[in-house]
């Protein structure tokens, strides 16, 4: 919606605001607002009557029309912007390569030879075809140079075997052509298999629809996802369709997918789109934190409150952001932990797409891509993507006061502008730029409608007192700083943070409770006195948390933590890291709506009570440690619904008994990575147990053979990954090691597997 109605949806609800909420206007004021809110809505109603054709479809006087809109629109919230530093109001697909890699390393030993190769936009193809030959063992001289000499030497190699190679990132069908000549056979995706995407009722317009898409996997999961939202409606498929041309039937090229993308894009509801563009200012394969972009994407006034519904700002972005996901536009990565999405990447031709877009109607404009000397050029939104960006000498910082957003990334800062000329900056983002100059940040209390401040390893010692005039500042991040030793007091008048982000050696002001905005903290670091835990109590917003501990832990301390901790029932995640082992939150009770418990360092007696089903209904991650473990607890822990990553530590000279555990049947439904550490005996688990567990991490102090076939790891269906570490074995090594090399040979899976012994066994938590 941004890119064609530009600020228009931003300040017309201040327009109504105005008219309903009590103010005594004269009488000419009144109805001069109330015409600039018909006229404004008018214009509204038909840029989106606009924005819902494809561009090619669009006369050129319609273009010109919106552009000067979205442009009047911008100009007036510029002013807007502008009246609001004296007057304090507030207002409000694709995963291809991903699944390459998976399928790569899982099914990749089956083949005779395999390789994976990366291809960039303009690909050397000399250099490629020796890549690939030395990825496949094939060892040629350096004046074997030849390119027609590569391709036959690399088809001969190939000729007689089954291969599996990945060839990822092609952009030109050119290129294509030319791989393909090294290859002995290959064959398009037959459309009986594509069918399984689609809806098989749907048969004759789905064949048409695969027809078009000519066997490529990124356009018929784009076009499947599409239509996902259109439900079974015949009618709706035909439309979709019939609009997408010949599609890549005709002929397979980037301009065709480009418009098959296109039409997925222009279906995206008005909101998505904007936060889609905004993804441009990330270059080609770059991880996208889901955290970061969200808080940009509020910073920027994407997303706006939803009066009817209790969910606050970053609630509703984590919808926006699954939303993106479910039409395939971005690509989740997930961690090797759970099934939690904490980042996003774009698929190439996607970013391709979006980039285009955002070029075309003034959107985002990256430094190093775009020619900006042009001196009517109005850049509303800089990105710097690698390379070192001197902004203070660049021809497009001539009219830095209308942009929204600076944006640094793998990119270094040469000289730089003074601050004051950003006069209606939202956004602030330079990770990894030098900012150790006394006058980097001399002019940062003059951003007032600086919304989301990034200072990420930028070698600052200190931040000005004048930050206090960043009165609607959301976010700030001053990790990885080794030089910066404490906040000014001054941060404690930020009302509107909403997340602060710390090392553990910086001193946090005395008075932080005041924060009463804040949801996110870390790493908050308890001082000698412990004084500053009652002020953790007074941050009831908190979502997530992490405390550090370096001081000696004492009884005083566990009670104040303990009583801080019981009033934050609104956190998710929380984790408490504590230098001597020595912590104990038995006392504390968790809130129902923990996602992530993280207590490194900190030992329970026994299995706190609360710790079952009924309390920790969506915990996924959970790293605990338990002195006295028992059979029932590990069941009890197996109840837990939602659990996907474990990470158990039982001190194993408590234990009663040594003859080991057993984990049951449907136990752990959820469970995808369980490392269980100094557990007493092996543990045996039950057919049926831990159905989704793909990694399984184990450390015994002693173990026979015996013990080890007695396991039962085959029961464990989807078991991809072991790693076994003995303190002590009560037989020798070899035969430890090929009883469990025999094991895995017999799983159903295969699964690769890591063995080491007491001096070498490292754990991460």
């Amino acid at each position: 919606m941004e890119v064609v109605t530009g600020a228009l949806p931003r300040f017309l609800p201040m327009l109504t605001d105005l008219l309903v909420s009590g103010y005594k206007l004269q009488k000419s004021v009144k109805s001069g607002i109330m015409f600039l809110q018909v006229e404004l809505e008018s214009m509204q109603g038909a840029i989106e009557k606009i924005s819902e054709m494809p561009p090619e479809q669009l006369d050129k006087q319609d273009k010109i029309w919106a552009r000067d809109v979205r442009e009047l629109s911008y100009d007036i919230e510029d002013c807007i912007d502008a009246l609001m530093t004296v007057s304090i109001v507030g207002f409000g697909g694709l995963g291809k390569t991903t699944l390459a890699k998976a399928v790569y390393e899982k099914i990749g030993a089956q083949f005779d030879c395999r390789a994976f190769v990366s291809i960039s936009q303009t690909p050397d193809m000399v250099k490629l075809f020796r890549s690939l030959l030395y990825e496949l063992s094939i060892r040629i001289n350096d004046e074997e140079m030849n390119e027609k000499w590569l391709i036959n030497k690399l088809r001969e190699f190939l000729q007689e075997k089954r291969y599996f190679i990945v060839f990822d990132d092609i952009w030109d069908i050119s290129v294509w052509k030319v791989i393909k000549c090294a290859l002995p056979d290959m064959k398009k995706n037959n459309n009986n298999d594509n069918k399984q995407y689609l809806a098989e009722e749907l048969a004759e317009v789905s064949h048409t629809m695969l027809k078009k898409c000519a066997g490529v996997p990124l356009a018929i999961i784009s076009i499947a996802s599409l239509l996902r939202s259109k439900g079974r409606s015949k009618t709706e498929w035909c439309n979709v369709c019939n609009s997408i041309g010949t599609g890549l039937e005709d002929s397979l090229d980037v301009k065709n997918m480009r418009k098959i993308l296109s039409f997925s894009y222009y279906d995206l509801p008005y909101h998505l789109r904007t936060c889609l563009l905004y993804l441009s200012v990330f270059p080609e394969d770059y991880k996208i934190s889901k955290d970061r972009l969200i808080k940009m994407w509020i910073a920027e006034g994407f997303i706006r409150c939803e009066k009817q519904k209790k969910r606050g700002l970053f609630e509703l972005g984590e919808s926006y952001f699954h939303e993106l996901i479910n039409r395939s536009m971005i690509q989740p990565v997930y961690t090797k932990y759970s099934t939690v999405i904490e980042q996003c990447c774009l698929h190439d031709m996607v970013l391709d797409l979006i980039r285009s877009l955002s070029s075309e109607e003034n959107f985002i404009d990256i430094l190093n891509d775009v020619d900006l000397k042009s001196p009517s050029h109005k850049a509303r939104r800089l990105c710097a993507q690698y390379g070192k960006v001197d902004l203070a000498t660049t021809q497009a910082t001539r009219s830095l006061h209308q942009v929204r957003s600076l944006v640094f990334v793998h990119s270094t800062l040469g000289k730089m502008p003074s601050l004051g000329k950003f006069r209606v900056l939202r956004v602030l983002d330079l990770p990894g730029c030098d900012l150790s100059q006394e006058c980097s940040l001399k002019y940062l209390g003059k951003l007032r409608h600086l919304r989301y401040l990034g200072l990420r390893c930028t070698r600052i010692a200190e931040l000005p007192k004048a930050i206090k005039n960043l009165v609607f500042l959301q976010t700030l991040d001053v990790t990885a700083n080794h030089n910066l030793r404490r906040l000014p007091t001054e941060v404690v008048k930020l009302r509107n943070l909403t997340s602060l982000h710390f090392d553990r050696w910086i001193e946090v002001p005395e008075r932080i409770g005041k924060l009463t905005s804040l949801e996110q903290l870390s790493r908050f670091g308890i001082n000698d006195s412990g004084n500053n835990i009652k002020e953790l109590g007074r941050l009831t917003e908190l979502r997530e948390l992490c405390i550090v501990c370096h001081t000696q832990w004492n009884d005083c301390l566990e009670k104040s933590l303990v009583e801080s901790l019981s009033k934050l029932q609104k956190i998710q995640t929380l984790s408490f890291q504590i230098s001597d082992g020595r912590g104990n939150l038995s006392a504390w009770v968790a809130p129902r709506h923990l996602r992530k418990l993280d207590l490194t360092g900190c030992w329970f007696s026994n299995l706190p009570a609360w710790m079952n089903h009924k309390f920790l209904l969506d915990v996924a991650f959970l790293c605990i440690s338990v002195r006295k473990l028992q059979q029932q607890d590990l069941e009890i822990l197996g109840t837990l619904p939602a659990l996907h990553y474990l990470n158990l530590k039982v001190d194993h000279g408590n234990l009663i008994i040594h003859r080991g555990f057993f984990i049951g049947a449907y136990s752990f439904p959820c469970l995808v990575q369980c490392l269980l550490r100094e557990f007493g005996g092996p543990v045996v688990f039950k057919q049926g147990a831990m159905p989704r567990l793909t990694s399984l991490e184990l450390t015994f102090p002693m173990c026979t053979s015996r013990e080890i076939i007695d396991m039962g790891l085959g029961n464990l269906s989807t078991l991809q990954n072991i790693a076994i570490c003995f303190n002590n074995v009560k037989t020798s090594k070899i035969d430890a090691e090929d009883t469990l090399m025999h094991v895995t040979e017999i799983h159903p899976n295969r699964p690769t597997i890591e063995i080491n012994y007491q001096r070498r066994c490292r754990w991460t938590s």
